[in-house]
């Protein structure tokens, strides 16, 4: 049995569907906790079931499925801008203004530091090499 493309996609739609289900009426969590949360056990569970039964075709089928994308690509062009817009959306807009000054002074100083460190930290590799 070979799923295309579509058939991938309306599967992991589904499955998206039947966990958010499950979160909201079940198990109560903040959204994106509850589907990671879920994601992460129906991963460890088909692990834990093609370990134990390795004669079924899941595995192989699931390996031929990833092995056939490009992350990089798929990531950056296409789920990288609804990852941003998904998370911007869930700002609450008046609470990051009443915070501004704390949020830029914060921002400043944990800019400041990194940069520091990370320059601290290649100029001792580059004066040691």
């Amino acid at each position: 049995m070979t799923f295309n493309f579509l058939d991938q996609v309306a599967l992991l739609l589904a499955a998206i569907a039947a966990f958010a289900y499950f979160n909201h009426y079940v198990l109560r969590l903040p959204r994106n906790v509850g589907l990671l949360a879920l994601a992460f056990a129906a991963s460890v569970a088909l692990r834990l079931v093609t370990s134990e039964f390795p004669d079924l075709i899941v595995d192989r089928l699931l390996s031929k499925a990833l092995a056939r994308i490009d992350f990089a690509p798929l990531l950056l062009n296409l789920l990288l801008g609804f990852l941003l817009f998904a998370g911007a959306i869930e700002v609450d807009l008046d609470g990051l203004l009443q915070r501004k000054w704390t949020i830029l002074a914060l921002a400043t100083v944990v800019v400041s530091l990194s940069t520091a460190l990370v320059g601290f930290g290649m100029w001792a590799i580059f004066t040691a090499l």
